[in-house]
């Protein structure tokens, strides 16, 4: 049979891509996924992943370069390898960078439209937020973006201990600034799959 795209990799940007070349455009599209079927019940909770971490099909754990900043130690970056792909084995976390760090791919890519400001409508685009409908966020798109539908006392505690400490709130981790802490939102639809702890800190470097 002949296709009119082959996507390689089955995670969010895969599918929705294939998803809108179909739906959009009537093409033929072959995506193409290493891994297996996302039908480990593992897979299916959030703190499933931290069983994977030791070990799993589902995951591979590519090595980097020594790092200078980090005294020559290589680090190692888990990506998924099944369907779904990193979406499946992240604790269905919705978790986008930092503009300082796309911005600096672009530079180091000669500004060929990589950068936060260049991203960002691509972001919108794909996302159906529950309850965020500022100009970062999207309520159209065909990937669901949802809050916690629980969130366990523990966290509440430790997301009121670190604003006593003196870490601003921050009720939205996605929009251009992360330093701060608050909680997280998910990818699964209307936060259905719940998980003890969910929240997150950061701080700037």
């Amino acid at each position: 049979m002949d296709y009119d795209y082959i996507i390689v990799g089955s995670g969010p940007s895969g599918c929705v891509a294939a998803s809108r070349l179909v739906r959009d455009h009537g093409a033929k599209v072959l995506m193409l996924e290493a891994g297996p079927r996302n039908n480990h019940p593992l897979l299916k909770m959030p703190a499933g992943f931290i069983k994977m971490l030791t070990g799993s099909k589902y995951l591979t754990f590519q090595e980097t370069i020594p790092q200078p900043q980090l005294n020559g130690r290589v680090h190692q970056v888990p990506q998924g390898q099944v369907l779904g792909g990193g979406s499946t084995v992240n604790a269905m976390v919705y978790m986008r960078g930092r503009p300082s760090d796309y911005d600096q791919w672009n530079k180091a890519g000669g500004a060929v439209g990589w950068g936060w400001d260049d991203l960002l409508p691509h972001y919108i685009r794909q996302e159906r937020n529950q309850s965020l409908a500022d100009p970062a966020h999207g309520i159209d798109g065909p990937m669901s973006v949802s809050n916690a539908a629980h969130i366990c006392e523990m966290s509440d505690l430790f997301v009121k201990s670190m604003q006593k400490m003196g870490h601003p709130l921050r009720s939205d981790f996605n929009a251009g600034t992360q330093t701060g802490v608050g909680s997280l939102q998910f990818t699964p639809s209307n936060g259905n799959a719940a998980v003890p702890l969910r929240h997150f800190w950061s701080r700037s470097c």
